[in-house]
């Protein structure tokens, strides 16, 4: 379950299957905050949201949107500046981009027409500069909010299994690193 803590006592939530308020799942694997102040809870069984206000949790992923996919065990979940929720699963690597707006989910690298479709992501990151970054065994990739699109910077040589993303914030860089130890600092 989650526990959170009021600034008094800690309080213990669990799910309910009979009750769809409550949080979906007792293994939490991801926590989030956004604008709202609003908790993103990531679980072995997919996403909550519990609003620390009333106390209560919402399930904003409709399952129907998924097209038979589970978003199970979100290993990270980052939210933009428009309003989107961009959830990593841990084991699958899948991508999933939730928007506010629309309520819809939809998952960026199951589509065969996805620049994504063919790589496993191995990591999802916001930089200081609101950029979205995915790391995948096949290059690095950011998002363009502008044209709603995926960008992909292709590497000269294939030399890479999986990209690790990291943000070294007092220099304001980025580093990118590889299973193969390979380093670079690009200005962020």
């Amino acid at each position: 379950g989650l526990d959170v803590y009021d600034g008094y006592e800690f309080n213990n939530y669990h799910m309910n299957s009979f009750d769809d308020n409550s949080i979906l799942g007792n293994k939490v694997s991801s926590i989030s905050e956004d604008a709202k102040g609003r908790i993103w809870v990531g679980t072995e069984l997919g996403v909550s949201i519990f609003d620390p206000k009333t106390r209560t949790f919402s399930r904003p992923v409709n399952p129907k949107d998924l097209s038979g996919n589970i978003l199970e065990d979100p290993e990270t979940i980052v939210h933009d500046l428009y309003g989107n929720v961009w959830i990593k699963l841990s084991e699958t690597g899948k991508i999933y981009k939730y928007n506010a707006t629309t309520q819809r989910t939809l998952c960026m690298n199951c589509n065969s027409n996805s620049k994504l479709s063919s790589f496993k992501t191995t990591v999802l990151f916001k930089d200081h500069s609101n950029t979205i970054w995915l790391g995948s065994d096949s290059g690095v990739f950011s998002y363009d909010p502008d044209l709603d699109s995926i960008i992909k910077y292709p590497f000269l040589f294939n030399l890479f299994k999986e990209i690790f993303i990291s943000f070294l914030s007092q220099s304001s860089e980025i580093d990118f690193s590889t299973s193969s130890e390979i380093t670079c600092s690009p200005k962020a």
